[in-house]
């Protein structure tokens, strides 16, 4: 197994005949940049929500606007009805009272008769039908639901087809009537003669039946219940029903209700057509963006978006990718100066630890071939052997070093004595010094203490002791440290 010094690039494994040419686009000595696999045909095709962002606002706009619309359709809708309902119901009304008051003679007439002996004298009920039903349902085709003449407990009293039904209770609310009795009661005389038939009291009210609206007008009318000929002739209290449909309402509204239809739905296809290349135009500074990542993914690092939109975000987002990418494309020349200088110095290495290298193997060569048993030649041969040796430490420290410096190794600071660490230094140089003392003096006032990297410092002094002992004066005494 090859072992490789810190900070060497990784071999890449060699591009096969299919490789894509975004991967030989890759320089050598950049690190492979890995992309997330797209999903497949089946993921995308099962989601029913746009994949790109751009159709995920349109689509998002666009139901916004709908449902604006919709809401504004819904409110315009509801206040538009609520104000022709009403003022239809407020016609209505006042039709209704006039219909009745002209009627009330005919009415009169058709139940007291002409004749002196009453022949040609109604019932009531059928005096009801012609002179007061018949002519309000005629004058309002399709908008009368129905005519009735009620009593005070809400029976059906006018038309006879009527009092086997329940259309007319169908629509009666009880407290109603109950307040406009006690109304009319108050101005009822039942044995007032020749007043004729009298509105004493009206009331008016909204009322849903199954989610349809309609509106009922209640009159109470003093009416004779009895031909002239009847003895006494009694005036009888009732209460005129009409109830209506609002038909001419109904029929506008189905008109505004198709009107705005229409007309939510154009403003829709025109938000679609305006808001559709709008979006499109505030997203392409993305697209910029996503091409250039694509590049730099691709190993272009020159790329840039550069995008003119000021402090807002799509600003911001562009600024900081061109900031990003300035500071990839940096790191990544400094990583290949570094590998350069590496390269260069290994190779300068190799260069110089061949000739120690051929030199002890040449002086092993002499010590094999006989030199062992001259004393003079072996030494000569062993302190050159030792030059070469101590050549090629230094080398191989200056190597670690560099190795340590490329991978960043942190320095590892701490209290530490000067004095106790010039003493080891100077113990190992005693070592080195053969012959020579190497003296430490110190002005003993204790330990000297600094803060910083034991180790680092150590090298230091070591390698100040080892020029002073290889470049220094060659006497007995010729090293101290104070």
């Amino acid at each position: 197994m090859a072992i490789e010094p810190p900070g060497t690039p990784q071999r890449r494994p060699a591009a096969s005949p299919a490789a894509s040419p975004a991967a030989d686009a890759m320089r050598v000595g950049e690190p492979t940049v890995l992309l997330p696999a797209p999903r497949d045909a089946t993921q995308r095709a099962g989601s029913l929500w746009p994949r790109t962002l751009r159709w995920r606002l349109i689509l998002t706009y666009a139901l916004l606007l709908a449902l604006m619309l919709v809401l504004l359709g819904v409110a315009l809708n509801l206040f538009i009805a609520r104000a022709l309902y009403a003022t239809e119901f407020s016609v209505f009304q006042n039709e209704a009272l006039a219909s009745v008051s002209a009627s009330q003679t005919r009415f009169d007439a058709l139940t007291l008769g002409r004749a002196a002996n009453c022949s040609d004298a109604l019932p009531y009920e059928t005096a009801f039908q012609q002179a007061i039903a018949d002519p309000i349902i005629a004058s309002h085709p399709g908008a009368i639901q129905g005519v009735y003449l009620l009593d005070g407990a809400g029976s059906v009293l006018a038309p006879l087809s009527a009092q086997t039904g329940t259309n007319a209770t169908r629509y009666l609310e009880p407290k109603r009537l109950a307040r406009l009795a006690t109304s009319a009661e108050r101005a009822f005389d039942p044995n007032a003669t020749g007043a004729g038939s009298q509105q004493l009291a009206s009331d008016g009210y909204f009322v849903t039946n199954r989610t349809v609206p309609y509106g009922v007008e209640l009159i109470a009318l003093r009416y004779y219940s009895a031909s002239q000929c009847a003895t006494p002739r009694h005036a009888a209290l009732g209460y005129v029903e009409i109830v209506t449909t609002f038909t001419r309402t109904r029929l506008a509204l189905a008109t505004i209700r198709i009107s705005l239809y229409v007309i939510v739905a154009l403003v829709f296809v025109v938000g679609l057509l305006i808001g559709a290349p709008l979006t499109s135009v505030a997203l392409r500074p993305l697209s910029r963006v996503t091409q250039a990542a694509r590049r730099v993914a691709a190993g272009d690092l020159s790329q840039r978006v550069r995008l003119d939109h000021g402090d807002d975000e799509i600003g911001q987002l562009g600024a900081t990718f061109d900031v990003m990418v300035a500071r990839i494309e940096a790191a990544f020349g400094a990583r290949r100066r570094s590998e350069e200088r590496m390269r260069q110095f290994i190779a300068d290495a190799s260069h110089e630890l061949r000739t120690p290298l051929t030199s002890i193997r040449g002086y092993t060569d002499v010590l094999l071939r006989g030199a062992k048993d001259d004393p003079e030649t072996t030494e000569r041969v062993l302190l050159a052997t030792r030059r070469e040796a101590e050549r090629m430490s230094r080398l191989v420290n200056d190597l670690l070093t560099l190795a340590r410096l490329d991978t960043g190794r942190p320095l590892e600071t701490r209290p530490v004595d000067l004095l106790a660490l010039a003493g080891e230094c100077v113990d190992q140089a005693r070592i080195l010094a053969g012959q020579r003392e190497v003296l430490m003096r110190t002005d003993g006032r204790g330990r000297l203490m600094v803060v910083g990297d034991p180790d680092r410092l150590k090298q230091v002094v070591l390698v100040l002791l080892d020029n002073a002992l290889k470049y220094g004066r060659q006497t007995p005494r010729w090293l101290g440290a104070a």
